[in-house]
C-alpha cells in the first residue's frame, strides 16, 4: 500500500514538474506598416554648359541681289554692270559693190536688246618710214556710201576719223557720214565736220587735213613734229535697233603736197586680201536673267556669245565695281584674316564647238592701289580643257590664271569658292584691295561656236562697314587720312591715335561754321530682330552759343533715317518727321568718355517708320557746328552684332529626387540668358507613351513644371528646352539623350494577420487569418516559417492558415509571416507562441518510464535488496528467537 502510494506520488510529482498551456479564446491582430526608407543615388546627370559667349560681330552678304533675281529693262541683271557684243561684220575683200576696181570695203554693225554696238576699222599710217607731216599739206582722198541707216533718226550714225600726233598728245578730226542729229561739240582735243550725203550713193570726200587741223585747233602750231598716225572708220547701232548700219569704202589715199601716197599699201583694197587694214567681225552675246536654269530662287545670270561668223568673235561680261558703287558692294572690303572676306557663286559651263578656239569662261578678280595691279582669272571652262595662258609678273601688275574647280565639266552645276585673304597670301599682295570682280564668256574663231556660263547664288560676306575700327591705311590718295571711309574735308574728319580699341579712331570735327562735317559708308544690311549696333563713340566737346551736335545717322531705304544724337548744345533741338527720327542715347551729352551705342536696330526702325523690311544703306557719323560754336568726337569699333547664344540652363533638379508610384514630381530648373529668356519647356515621355511639352513657369529664380505620376517600374524620360527672345535654343538633355528616372516603390506591402494572443498557450488546431496589399510594385511572395521550417510559400496571400499544433510538441515555437513586393520590399509578422496540447495517459506513462526509468529500477532494486535484507533479518530474528 505504502508503496503503491508512493509510485503514485513520485507520477504525480513528475507531472506536476511541467508546464501547463491553457489557449485561450482571445485574439490579437498584427499589422506592420514600413518607415520610408531612405534616397537612392539620382540616375540624372547635369549638362556641362558652356559659358555665355554673348554676341558676335555680324559678317554679311554684302552683294545686293546675288541670288540675279532682279532685272532691269534689258532683262539684265539690275544691280550689274555688263556688256556684250553685238553683230559687227566687216569685209575688206568685198566684192559685189565697189567704187573702183574689183574690191572695197564693207563693214556692217547692228545693236542687240541689251546692246548698242559699235565697230572700228582701222589702219595705221606710220608702218612705213614716211610721216604724214600736216606741214606737207596732207589731204584725203577716198569714196564711202551709206548703204543703209535705218536707225538713223535714233541717232544711229558711221564716221571716219584721222588720229594726229601734235609732240605731247593726241588730236583727232571727226567726219560724219550719217548722222541724225547735230555733230558734238567741239572742245581742246576733238573736232567735229559734216560730210553727210543721202543714203544709196557713191560719195567722194576730199578733205586738206591740214587745213582742218588749222581750223580746228588754231592755237596748235603746225611743226615738223605734228603728223597723222592713224584711220578709223567706224559706225554705230543703237540698242534695240530696226536694222544694221552698212557702210562701204573704196579708193582711200593720203597724200602730202609731193602726192606721196600714204594709203599706198592697199589704201584701194585691190589687193584682195585686207593687208593692212585692221577688221574683225563680232557676233552677238547676251548677259540676261535665265529662268530655266538656276540653284536658288527663280532665276540665275546667263552669259551667252555666239560667234556666227567665220573669224568672228563674240563675248560678254558681267562685273561689279567694289570700291564706289552705291548700296551694292560699297568702297572697299579689306581681308586682314582669313574669313574676313569670301566670295562664292554657283556656275555651269556650256559650249558648242565647231573647230574653233578661244571657247572659254572666266571668273576675274581684281585687287588694285594707286601703284599696283593683280589681276587674278579663274577658268571655268575651256574648249580643250587645258589652261592656255601662263602667268606674268611686272613690277607694276601681275597676271595670274588658275583652273576652278570644276574646271573641264560642262553641263553640271559647280560652285566656287574664294579666302579673299588667303588668295592675297598665295600671291603675296600687299597693300592693295579687291576692286573688280566679273564673269566673261568668249567664243571665237569659228561661225556657230556658242558658250554659255549660268551664275547664281553669289555671295560676298564680309563686315558690312568694310572697316570697322578705322585701321586700314591701304591709300589711294596720300592725302587722304581716313581713305576706308569716305569723307568731307580731311581738315575736320581724320584719323586719330586717340582709339577705343587698336590704333586708329575716326575723329570728326565742326567748327568755325563749317556746318556738317562727316564720314560714312555705304552698306546693304537687311535689318532682322537680331540685330543692335555696337558702335563706340566719346563726345570730345560741345560749345558755343548756336547750333552744335554729334551724331551718328543710318540711312534706309527710302531715304530714312535712325539718328542718334551723342550731344547737342543747349539751342540745338530736333523734331521728328516721317523721314527723320533722333534718339538720344545713354550717356547722352557726356563727354570725355567712350560710351557704347548699343541699339536693336529693328525695334528702332518699327519704332520710327513701322514694320517693314528694312534694309540699312549708309552709315554715317558727324558733327555739326555753326557760329562760334564747336562739335567734337570720335568713333570707333562700329560692329554690328547678334546674339548666337541661347539661354544656360543649370541646376536641373527634381523632387522628389527618388521619384515613387503615386507621386508627381516637380522638375526644376535656372535659366539665364545675356538678352532675354522667351520660353522654357518641359518635354516628358512615360513609358511607351509619346512625348508631351508643358511650359515651365517661373518661380521666384526659377523656372519650374510637374511630370505627372506614373506606375512602379516606368521609365520616365525628360528634358528641357529654353528658347531666348532671338529664337536661340538650348537643350539640356534631348530626345536623344534625355535624363531619366525609373519610378521607385520604397514602400514596404501591408501585411495583416489575425493571430492568437501569444501571451496564451496553444493546443490544437490554431487559425491566422491574413490579408495584405501593395498598390505599388505588387506582390511577388508569401512565406510562413514554424521555426526554421517553410510550411507555405506561394506567390500570393493564404487568406487563412491553420497551424495544427498536435504535430508539434509542446514547447516553445515561432512563427514567421513574410510578405515581399515587387521592389522588393518586404514585411515580417513574428509570433512566439507555447504549445501546450493534453498528452494521452499511454504517453504520458511512456514518457514517465521513458523519464523515470533509471530511478524506477534502482528503486524497485533498492526495494527488493531492502526486502531481502529486511526478510533476512526477521528470519535471523526468528531463528535467534527460537
Amino acid at each position: 500500500m505504502n508503496g503503491r502510494k508512493s509510485f503514485i506520488l513520485i507520477l504525480v510529482a513528475l507531472f506536476a514538474s511541467q508546464t501547463i498551456f491553457v489557449f485561450s479564446s482571445g485574439s490579437m491582430n498584427y499589422t506592420y506598416f514600413s518607415a520610408p526608407k531612405s534616397s537612392l543615388p539620382r540616375e540624372d546627370e547635369l549638362l556641362e554648359l558652356n559659358a555665355v559667349s554673348g554676341v558676335e560681330n555680324i559678317k554679311s552678304n554684302v552683294m545686293r541681289d546675288g541670288g540675279f533675281e532682279e532685272d532691269d529693262s534689258y532683262d539684265g541683271p539690275e544691280h550689274f554692270w555688263y556688256w556684250g557684243t553685238g553683230y559687227e561684220i566687216c569685209n575688206s575683200t568685198y566684192q559685189d559693190d565697189v567704187h573702183g576696181g574689183s574690191y572695197g570695203m564693207f563693214y556692217s554693225v547692228q545693236g542687240t536688246d541689251q546692246q548698242s554696238s559699235n565697230i572700228y576699222i582701222g589702219r595705221g599710217l606710220t608702218y612705213i618710214p614716211e610721216r604724214a607731216y600736216l606741214d606737207q599739206d596732207i589731204s584725203l582722198d577716198m569714196w564711202f556710201k551709206v548703204k543703209s541707216n535705218p536707225d538713223f533718226t535714233s541717232n544711229a550714225y558711221s564716221n571716219m576719223y584721222i588720229r594726229i600726233w601734235a609732240g605731247s598728245q593726241n588730236y583727232y578730226l571727226y567726219y560724219y557720214f550719217s548722222r541724225s542729229s547735230a555733230l558734238p561739240g567741239n572742245n581742246s582735243n576733238n573736232c567735229h565736220f559734216d560730210v553727210r550725203e543721202p543714203v544709196g550713193s557713191w560719195v567722194n570726200l576730199q578733205r586738206n587735213l591740214t587745213h582742218d587741223f588749222e581750223a580746228a585747233f588754231p592755237s596748235v602750231p603746225i611743226t615738223s613734229s605734228v603728223y597723222a598716225t592713224y584711220i578709223y572708220f567706224r559706225a554705230y547701232s543703237v540698242l534695240n535697233p530696226t536694222g544694221p548700219i552698212e557702210m562701204l569704202i573704196d579708193d582711200v589715199s593720203i597724200k602730202n603736197s609731193t602726192t606721196f601716197d600714204f594709203m599706198h599699201e592697199n589704201g584701194d583694197f585691190e589687193d584682195g586680201n585686207g593687208y593692212r587694214w585692221y577688221s574683225f567681225s563680232r557676233g552677238p552675246s547676251s548677259v540676261k536673267l535665265s529662268d530655266d536654269d538656276y540653284t536658288e530662287g527663280s532665276s540665275s545670270l546667263n552669259l551667252t556669245a555666239s560667234a556666227f561668223y567665220e573669224g568672228g568673235s563674240s563675248y560678254g561680261y558681267c562685273e561689279q565695281d567694289m570700291i564706289s558703287n552705291w548700296g551694292v558692294a560699297p568702297d572697299a572690303f579689306y581681308p586682314t584674316e582669313s574669313g574676313a572676306v569670301t566670295l562664292d557663286f554657283d556656275w555651269k559651263y556650256s559650249d558648242t564647238l565647231n573647230g574653233g578656239y578661244n571657247q572659254e569662261a572666266f571668273f576675274y578678280l581684281y585687287f588694285e592701289n594707286n601703284t599696283f595691279g593683280a589681276y587674278l582669272y579663274f577658268m571655268l571652262g575651256e574648249e580643250s580643257d587645258t589652261l592656255g595662258y601662263g602667268n606674268t609678273t611686272q613690277p607694276s601688275y601681275i597676271y595670274r590664271y588658275y583652273e576652278a574647280p570644276g574646271f573641264g565639266n560642262r553641263d553640271t552645276w559647280e560652285h566656287f569658292s574664294l579666302d579673299f585673304y588667303d588668295i592675297s597670301q598665295e600671291e603675296n599682295l600687299q597693300n592693295v584691295i579687291p576692286t573688280y570682280f566679273g564673269w566673261s564668256a568668249n567664243a571665237a574663231d569659228t561661225a556657230n561656236s556658242t558658250v554659255q556660263l549660268l551664275v547664281d547664288d553669289l555671295n560676298i560676306v564680309a563686315d558690312p562697314l568694310g572697316d570697322p575700327s578705322f585701321e586700314q591705311a591701304k591709300v589711294w590718295d596720300p592725302n587722304d587720312p581716313l581713305n576706308s571711309w569716305s569723307s568731307t574735308s580731311h581738315t575736320y574728319t581724320n584719323r586719330t591715335t586717340d582709339a577705343h580699341t587698336g590704333t586708329y579712331a575716326a575723329n570728326v570735327t565742326s567748327h568755325s561754321s563749317l556746318g556738317n562735317a562727316y564720314c560714312y559708308r555705304h552698306a546693304l544690311l537687311p535689318t532682322e530682330t537680331n540685330q543692335y549696333t555696337d558702335f563706340w563713340w566719346r563726345l570730345d566737346e560741345i560749345t558755343g552759343p548756336s547750333t552744335a551736335y554729334s551724331y551718328i545717322y543710318l540711312e534706309l531705304d527710302d531715304n530714312k533715317y535712325l539718328n542718334y544724337i551723342l550731344g547737342k548744345s543747349a539751342v540745338t533741338s530736333f523734331t521728328n518727321s516721317s523721314d527723320q527720327y533722333y534718339f538720344y542715347p545713354e550717356n547722352f551729352n557726356q563727354t570725355g568718355v567712350w560710351n557704347n551705342l548699343f541699339r536693336n536696330i529693328t525695334n528702332d526702325a518699327y519704332a520710327a517708320f513701322g514694320v517693314d523690311n528694312w534694309n540699312i544703306t549708309e552709315v554715317r557719323v558727324g558733327s555739326y557746328a555753326v557760329g562760334a560754336s564747336k562739335a567734337s568726337a570720335l568713333f570707333d569699333d562700329m560692329y554690328f552684332v547678334r546674339d548666337v547664344t541661347g539661354p544656360e540652363l543649370t541646376n536641373l533638379g527634381i523632387t522628389p529626387t527618388v521619384p515613387q508610384y503615386g507621386q508627381a514630381v516637380n522638375v526644376e530648373v535656372d535659366v539665364i540668358d545675356n538678352f532675354d529668356v522667351l520660353a522654357v519647356e518641359l518635354h516628358y515621355k512615360i513609358g511607351a507613351g509619346s512625348w508631351q511639352a508643358t511650359p515651365m513657369t517661373y518661380t521666384v529664380s526659377y523656372y519650374e513644371s510637374i511630370i505627372p505620376s506614373a506606375d512602379w517600374g516606368t521609365v520616365v524620360q525628360y528634358y528641357i528646352a529654353a528658347y531666348d527672345v532671338h529664337g536661340y535654343q538650348t537643350l539640356l538633355g534631348s530626345d536623344i539623350t534625355p535624363y531619366q528616372y525609373t519610378v521607385a516603390d520604397l514602400i514596404d506591402p501591408i501585411l495583416v494577420v489575425e493571430a492568437p494572443l501569444t501571451t496564451d498557450p496553444i493546443l490544437g488546431s490554431v487559425q491566422f487569418n491574413i490579408s495584405g496589399d501593395d498598390p505599388g510594385s505588387g506582390i511577388t511572395s508569401f512565406v510562413i516559417e514554424i521555426g526554421t521550417v517553410t510550411v507555405h510559400s506561394e506567390a500570393t496571400i493564404l487568406p487563412a492558415f491553420i497551424w495544427d499544433t498536435t504535430e508539434y510538441v509542446n514547447g516553445n515555437y515561432t512563427i514567421t509571416f513574410t510578405l515581399t513586393d515587387g521592389a522588393s520590399n518586404s514585411v515580417q509578422i513574428v509570433l512566439e507562441y507555447v504549445i501546450e496540447n493534453p498528452i494521452p495517459w499511454y504517453i504520458r506513462a511512456k514518457d514517465f518510464i521513458i523519464r523515470w526509468w533509471p530511478y524506477l529500477t534502482a528503486g524497485v532494486g533498492t526495494l527488493l535488496v531492502g526486502t531481502f535484507v529486511i526478510a533476512l533479518v526477521v528470519r535471523r530474528r526468528r531463528k535467534l528467537t527460537v
